[in-house]
């Protein structure tokens, strides 16, 4: 006997009876043994499953259909593997040939796939459509046949699409993402669909249920807002069609965005709503910190209110909450302050958001940060790359630690040609430091330049500079 509590937004909580308040006991023989069993160790089933398939089947309560984001994980994670190996020597990780040490194949599994069965269905099936910039669609040339690719460049669903609502009465009547029911996209053409249910007012138009998904564009790129419009103008038969409101063209796709009433925050929730379906909470508050850096919500406030419950599901998860409270929403904010303070001074409060309350002594976010490395990871490190080092690698790296351990305060330039260390000698140098708990700030000039160094940021990221420099202006460096 089963009964449960506490299912509402949250993972269920199964009360078991125990054998002294009226559970069930029983006694089982296995390999010459004899178990006593009572409900304790019995998970949720359907007995109906049970005896249909004549098989052990876990079955769990579904308390919200937000669990879609984890079946669909576990769907695609794979087949399960374990690989261990005993070596002194330096491991080089081989993703295939792990794959192919750790995979298990089972007699079901091995029979399954001889006789050819399907591994999982897709239904509907999903049509991407291409987005971009007028003259901005991606080409792929060589060398040899860069000229050719130039002069004849092939369209694209978009471009093609502007041209099938030139020359198609009924595609004029319907927006890009529903194209794909009623057309098939071959040898950069659109053709209407031969096979279908046939429309009742348009003889010779099939319609087949096929989803139209246009590639999603990050919230900071200029051609969010060209998806926008794509979404909800019918037939335009040329970009300049998109940025046309009421007659008159306009000079930007913002600013028709703008005529239509499409640049208030409703987008900013229709992007949060969307996602808390997709996305895990810890990626929605990346994505929510995002939107606030780059899209100037008008209000921020409003959008938070509306979405503090997705955006704080797995703090309440682990504190087994039925409902979000002050507490839960607390730590959600707590968790994008920190975030968002990389890039912004004031945190949250730069956007009229609430300020989360530490229930410890207050700490500087950057310094514990940068405090926070793992000692044995960069000891392991140290241990591993020091013995590589070059002779001249070596003088450099001992002449770096000794002076910041002798507090000489020096400045180095590091020259050498690609490929020779240096990205390799400086992270050594960075693990060395933090190992022995000094703060080490590692820079780059570019985005690409930071991924390669550990812990690397941007210097705009990491001292709040502007992207223009002024004579008069203050920078918030020690």
């Amino acid at each position: 006997m089963f009964t449960l509590q506490n299912i509402s937004f949250s993972r269920p909580l199964f009360h078991i009876c125990d054998p002294g308040l009226g559970g069930r006991t029983a006694t089982i023989r296995q390999r010459l043994k004899t178990f006593d069993v009572d409900n304790a160790w019995i998970v949720p089933f359907n007995p109906l499953l049970s005896k249909t398939f004549n098989a052990h089947i876990n079955v769990e309560y579904c308390s919200s259909v937000r669990c879609i984001q984890y079946l669909c994980k576990y769907i695609n994670k794979g087949d399960d593997m374990a690989v261990f190996v005993f070596s002194d020597e330096d491991l080089r990780h081989d993703e295939i040939k792990q794959f192919v040490l750790g995979r298990y194949v089972s007699s079901n599994y091995a029979a399954w796939r001889i006789f050819g069965y399907e591994i999982h269905i897709s239904s509907p099936s999903v049509f991407h459509l291409n987005v971009h910039l007028q003259k901005r669609q991606l080409v792929y040339l060589t060398e040899k046949n860069a000229r050719q690719v130039i002069e004849n460049s092939k369209g694209t669903t978009l471009t093609t699409f502007f041209k099938l609502c030139s020359v198609d009465e009924f595609a004029a009547t319907l927006i890009y993402p529903e194209v794909p029911e009623y057309y098939t996209y071959n040898n950069n053409n659109w053709k209407r669909r031969s096979h279908g249910t046939e429309l009742d007012n348009w003889p010779g138009v099939c319609r087949k249920n096929v989803i139209g998904r246009v590639y999603n564009i990050h919230p900071t790129k200029q051609e969010i807002i060209l998806r926008m419009l794509l979404h909800v103008v019918t037939g335009p038969k040329s970009f300049a069609d998109l940025r046309t409101v009421d007659g008159i063209i306009c000079a930007t796709y913002r600013e028709a965005c703008l005529r239509r009433g499409l640049l208030n925050d409703d987008h900013l929730h229709r992007t949060l709503a969307e996602a808390s379906n997709c996305k895990l909470p810890w990626q929605m508050r990346r994505l929510f910190c995002s939107i606030l850096i780059h899209c100037n919500p008008s209000n921020p406030l409003n959008l938070w209110e509306s979405f503090r419950q997705s955006l704080s599901k797995d703090i309440q998860a682990n504190l087994a909450l039925r409902d979000g409270n002050d507490d839960v929403y607390n730590e959600a904010l707590i968790d994008m302050n920190r975030h968002i303070r990389r890039y912004v001074i004031r945190g949250l409060s730069e956007f009229h958001l609430p300020t989360p309350v530490h229930h410890e002594a207050p700490l500087d976010v950057e310094y514990m940060s940068e405090k926070n490395y793992n000692i044995a990871e960069l000891t392991e490190t140290i241990t591993r790359d020091e013995p590589r080092l070059l002779p001249e690698q070596r003088e450099i790296y001992n002449e770096i630690i000794d002076s910041v351990r002798l507090n000489q305060g020096k400045l180095f330039f590091l020259n050498a040609p690609s490929g020779t260390g240096k990205t390799f000698v400086i992270n050594l140098i960075l693990a060395k430091l933090r190992a022995e708990r000094r703060i080490a700030i590692a820079c780059a000039s570019s985005g690409i330049a930071a991924t390669l160094l550990q812990g690397g940021r941007t210097a705009h990221s990491a001292f709040k500079l502007p992207w223009t420099l002024e004579r008069k202006i203050i920078l918030y460096v020690i």
